[in-house]
């Protein structure tokens, strides 16, 4: 884990530092939903932290 051997986490919304070789699907979507998608997700995890709401859920491509 990035956090315990003493690296910082960055927390910034530049994502060409994870495309690679194994995520070349990446190219294929906008950088805009990845950015919303990830601040979204972080204030998520921010509120569950803070007790003002649930464990955020990721939700599945299908219907009910």
């Amino acid at each position: 884990m990035i956090g315990t051997v003493g690296y910082e986490i960055p927390v910034d919304q530049q994502y060409s530092r994870f495309i690679n070789d194994t995520t070349t699907f990446l190219h294929e979507v906008p950088s805009q939903v990845l950015r919303n998608a990830v601040v979204k997700f972080r204030q998520a995890y921010q509120r569950f932290f803070q007790k003002l709401g649930g464990r955020p859920k990721l939700k599945k491509k299908g219907g009910r």
